[in-house]
């Protein structure tokens, strides 16, 4: 016996199904991943400080470099201001003796200093203390514990 062929009834529910779906996929494909989010960090770099004979234009110079060593190298987004987990100061220091270069990364929350590094500015590069930068917070624990 052959049975009929019956006619599709598209119900209320097939149509609440199909948009669920829809809706689904443009939400996935628009938020970014949630593991991916939770290990990128905001990190501001305040404005280096020139101090003594250093260039004010090397000093900026330096930091523009270092922030796109930071970003380039890393999964870090570089800010200017705004809230973050970290801000890194800097101060260019340059007298007859010494060239220095000092970077101080704290936790933004509590003004905790958490790393700092001097270097020789004329034989280091940018991407060097960018590697260094990256390294200290690596080693940062990721929760909200630690004050």
């Amino acid at each position: 016996m052959i049975t009929p062929v019956t006619r599709w009834d598209p119900s209320p529910r097939w149509s609440v199904l199909a948009f669920s779906l829809i809706a689904a996929a443009f939400l996935a494909a628009s938020a970014p991943c949630l593991s991916q989010e939770a290990i990128r960090f905001d990190l501001v770099m305040k404005p280096f400080e020139s101090q003594g004979e250093a260039d004010p234009d090397f000093t900026k110079t330096l930091w523009r470099d270092l922030a796109r060593a930071i970003e380039r190298k890393s999964d870090h987004r570089v800010a200017t201001g705004g809230p973050a987990y970290y801000y890194l100061k800097g101060q260019v220091l340059a007298d007859g003796k010494r060239h220095l270069a000092t970077l101080q990364l704290f936790k933004a929350k509590t003004d905790r200093l958490i790393w700092m590094q001097n270097y020789d500015y004329r034989s280091v590069s940018a991407d060097v203390m960018a590697t260094d930068v990256i390294e200290a917070l690596s080693f940062v624990p990721k929760t909200d514990t630690w004050n």
